[in-house]
């Protein structure tokens, strides 16, 4: 009688740190199934322009001209290759076009968003200013895409360390300064010591230039008008 009624006393419940334990296991590994799945996500060539695409589609919006972007490629969230990328300026005509842009990237908790490298391969950069026009087309774009507030300068804490530059050919026509500037290179390198993009300063710890070729024409400048003074 007595062993009878031992056997049937209910089951003891499980201590509750074990079963916190398993909870915690559980959670652990369905957030690591959940990013490894994401990563492979993102290594199909359809999911990575559809996320170009998106991309560009917001720099449209922004810039208020035509971007496009041939083809992107991400390997592993730490490397992205740009193929094509075309971006209109305010006049309808080029600013930028460039046949292939790489980056090597990663995230830093201390340090935030570091670019380790950037190639910039078969690229033109064209800046004007056209007559009457306070600002190049360079500029109105930096505004648009950083528009003046009381937010810090870098609030995403861009650090850039390395640009590589080959076969770069550069136009800025000043037309309010009668001043033009074509210039093409080789190849570069510059090591950056600075990057503050929305105060538009640059500052190069280094930089190596091969084959640079520099040419300068001058014409009658058209100076702004003001009011009391002109420039």
């Amino acid at each position: 009688m007595t062993e009878s009624a031992e056997n049937m006393q209910p089951p003891t419940p499980p201590r509750p740190k074990r079963r916190a334990w398993k909870l915690a296991r559980r959670a652990f590994l369905t957030i690591v199934l959940v990013l490894v799945s994401l990563i492979l996500l993102v290594q199909l060539p359809a999911v990575q322009n559809w996320l170009a695409q998106r991309v560009t589609a917001s720099l449209e919006k922004t810039l208020e001209t035509r971007v496009n972007v041939d083809n992107v490629r991400i390997s592993w969230l730490n490397e992205m290759t740009i193929d094509g990328l075309f971006i209109e300026d305010k006049y309808g005509d080029t600013l930028l076009y460039g046949k292939t842009l790489a980056a090597d990237f990663n995230f830093d908790y201390q340090k935030g968003f570091v670019i380790e490298s950037v190639l910039i391969a078969d690229t033109r950069f064209m800046i004007r200013r056209h007559l009457g026009d306070p600002e190049s087309n360079l500029e109105t774009a930096l505004q648009k895409l950083f528009p003046p507030s009381d937010e810090p300068a870098n609030p995403l804490n861009l650090k850039l360390n390395r640009v590589d530059l080959q076969r770069i050919t550069f136009l800025q026509n000043d037309s309010v300064r009668g001043q033009r500037f074509d210039i093409s290179l080789e190849s570069a390198v510059a090591r950056i010591e600075d990057l503050d993009l929305p105060n538009k300063i640059i500052r190069l710890s280094e930089a190596e230039l091969r084959e640079p070729v520099v040419r300068q024409t001058s014409f009658p400048p058209t100076p702004l008008v003001t009011t009391g003074s002109r420039s």
